[in-house]
């Protein structure tokens, strides 16, 4: 299958045996419009095929989740576990566009040689990385604390007042977010976005875009402004991702990431989509 992948060994699953499981996190409504008063559900999961849930995220290990509406930032309070996804629940008091977000606990991990070459591969790294890895003296070792982020966007209807809060960073330590009302997209549209690291423009940041019927994912590197465009020519979900790898000051590890993913329901070509 070729994806993003991170192939992270995992104490304590399955009984207490390491596992390596590859897998990308995102955050996904189950309507892409909701009205006033009515409960929005999404779906934290990770899994190997976008966009099937395959493997529910630990409550604990959710550091944020929050919500922004109309300007006003608040926390997402319903969780819900179920067997392939932890299920956030939030209802709306004013119409606007919804941006969601969730970041999780940092976790650890080592790669094997061979390993580090697919996540190279997956994530499309950059060259930078690329070349502090090769001139490490053997044997080489990869350890890693990554953390991850995922943000996503409802539609809440049932009013005419602008809201163009989503244009903002939400203050997660990886964004990438939209500089086009990501509602109202529909199929061949392209989708301008801009990387954020720490509120700083990324510039460099390959970006990823993955269609939920297809493995292939297509890249694009930001400028020095943190920008980038996606084409989405396809209507249903796409997956908007990156990986910010960098080398750690922490002695105890080579390398210190932030995954970020974002989830964008893309209309069909004739549809009227958005707010």
């Amino acid at each position: 299958m070729n994806k993003r992948v991170i192939f992270i060994a995992v104490a304590g699953l399955l009984g207490g045996a390491i596992v390596a499981n590859a897998h990308d996190t995102w955050l996904i409504p189950t309507n892409r419009q909701a009205a006033v008063g009515k409960p929005i559900e999404l779906r934290l999961t990770s899994g190997m095929a976008f966009a099937a849930d395959d493997f529910v995220i630990d409550g604990l290990r959710i550091t944020r989740a929050s919500v922004r509406l109309g300007g006003s930032t608040t926390d997402i309070g319903g969780r819900t576990p179920r067997p392939k996804a932890l299920h956030l629940t939030w209802t709306p008091t004013k119409p606007g566009i919804a941006t969601f977000g969730v970041s999780l606990q940092p976790k650890d991990l080592s790669l094997t040689p061979a390993l580090v070459e697919e996540y190279f591969a997956d994530i499309n790294a950059i060259a930078s990385v690329r070349e502090r890895y090769a001139a490490m003296k053997a044997p080489r070792q990869w350890r890693e604390r990554y953390t991850k982020h995922a943000t996503s966007y409802v539609c809440v209807t049932g009013g005419t007042s602008p809201d163009s809060s989503w244009t903002k960073p939400l203050n997660l330590n990886l964004e990438i977010v939209p500089e086009k009302d990501p509602t109202s997209l529909r199929a061949g549209d392209a989708l301008p976005v801009r990387a954020f690291y720490r509120g700083a423009p990324l510039a460099g940041f390959m970006i990823g875009a993955q269609h939920d019927a297809e493995t292939a994912v297509k890249f694009a590197q930001t400028d020095a402004a943190g920008r980038a465009t996606v084409a989405l020519p396809r209507s249903g979900w796409w997956l908007i991702n990156g990986t910010h790898v960098r080398p750690s000051t922490d002695t105890s590890r080579e390398w210190d990431s932030d995954f970020a993913t974002v989830t964008i329901s893309v209309a069909a070509a004739g549809a009227k989509p958005g707010c």
